[in-house]
């Protein structure tokens, strides 16, 4: 049995609410047993169904989240323990690390508790092999499970000539003070610029962060659902990221199936899939600029994080590792 308890997250534009959509789904198609346990909020009754649970020597335990409270209870069942790295105290720009809410320490003493620890990144994974070397043992290079079919019905839609957009969480871990540096300059040579975010992200921004953006011209396009954010996204030509801290982007895989021209730095995670004419020198700004005006369109390899792919290499790990068969086909 598969048991698999998610991300605590409703809100659909967020990247950890489709991992939870395209794990379930996944297992669904390959049928694969499984019970989808609450992401979050637990009630007593479920805590204590969670507690009462018999488990197999043979089951699954998929945590997403490592920090997840409800491995007090998991940690002492029978079965495997697996969890994933979206973000690690590794990575000395994590957002976790900047306000101080973790650190390599504890990330270490939460992730000695599986059996198995999924990246899907070639940087993330050298990133945390160098940082717990005890652990190396553990963890497998996988891949992020993404449905491009669920884009396809975007990728008609007509670009609107000299749209740039922006995508990514509007935060210090995206140097949003370069992306405003960027959008002025940008502007001035005849770009239209739109910083694409969602009514809930929109809406927890720090009333004096948002004036200061409003300050500097930051157009926001808040998006009510994913239907209008995909729609928005799919009519700019160019998306760039100013990131310094990326595990492994949704948004740039989404706008590359978009056929959306990505630019991004040279540096972390995103050599790995995006193609070196459309990578700028960390904190350059002109050659981020210049790369807009040229528009490379080249070929992003990016089919490596297909979800069929990448839940039949999570399905290997565990049968290669444990010696234990999940799908009944």
């Amino acid at each position: 049995m598969f048991h698999y308890i998610g991300y605590p997250e409703k809100a659909e534009q967020t990247w950890a609410y489709q991992f939870n959509e395209t794990i379930l789904k996944e297992l669904k198609s390959l049928d694969v047993p499984f019970t989808s346990w609450p992401n979050g909020r637990w009630r007593e009754e479920q805590a204590n169904e969670l507690k009462h649970t018999e488990a197999k020597e043979t089951d699954v335990w998929f945590v997403a989240h490592p920090f997840h409270p409800a491995m007090r209870w998991i940690q002492s069942k029978k079965g495997i323990k697996m969890t994933r790295i979206a973000g690690t105290a590794a990575n000395p720009y994590e957002i976790g690390v900047i306000y101080n809410q973790t650190n390599q320490k504890l990330e270490e003493s939460h992730l000695s508790k599986f059996d198995l620890i999924l990246t899907h990144s070639k940087w993330a994974h050298c990133l945390v092999i160098s940082a717990y070397p005890n652990l190396a043992g553990r963890f497998a290079l996988v891949g992020r499970p993404t449905d491009f079919s669920a884009l396809t019905k975007y990728k008609n839609i007509p670009k609107q000539k000299n749209w740039i957009a922006f995508s990514q969480r509007f935060s210090y871990d995206k140097l949003f003070v370069i992306e405003m540096e960027t959008t002025r300059r940008l502007r001035e040579k005849g770009f239209q610029i739109f910083h694409l975010i969602s009514d809930q992200m929109y809406h927890s921004l720090h009333p004096s962060l948002l004036k200061w953006a409003k300050l500097h011209h930051i157009q926001f396009l808040v998006n009510k659902n994913r239907d209008e954010y995909l729609t928005r996204l799919s009519q700019a030509e160019i998306l760039i990221t100013t990131s310094i801290s990326d595990m492994l982007p949704m948004s740039l895989f989404e706008a590359i199936y978009l056929d959306v021209i990505p630019v991004a730095p040279q540096m972390m995670c995103f050599p790995e899939f995006i193609h070196p004419d459309n990578l700028y020198p960390p904190f350059d700004i002109d050659f981020m600029i210049k790369l807009a005006e040229k528009k490379p369109i080249r070929h992003h390899p990016i089919s490596f994080h297909e979800k069929k792919a990448v839940i039949q290499r999570i399905l290997h790990e565990l049968e290669k590792r444990f010696g234990i068969k999940t799908s009944r086909r």
